[in-house]
């Protein structure tokens, strides 16, 4: 989920859970994370609630992405057609 502002963050994650309370599932929030990327990465930003659980804040200036695996698999795929 994308959001612009961290309040704005908080009442999406809400709706979310207030669906998934109803439809029976569950979010695992040892598996999220919440970042901030560019140049106000230093700004303390409060945790966000998913219910009675914390989701922490991550910074930094830059975003990085290992996809070899990613590319490796396809071409994998791509080959074995």
């Amino acid at each position: 989920m994308l959001s612009a502002a961290a309040a704005g963050l908080q009442n999406l994650l809400k709706c979310c859970f207030d669906v998934s309370h109803e439809l029976g599932l569950m979010f695992n929030c040892s598996k999220s994370y919440c970042f901030v990327i560019g140049s106000k990465c230093n700004l303390v930003i409060d945790d966000i609630k998913l219910g009675n659980e914390t989701i922490t804040f991550l910074s930094g200036r830059k975003l990085k992405l290992d996809t070899y695996i990613i590319k490796q698999k396809f071409f994998i795929s791509c080959n074995s057609i």
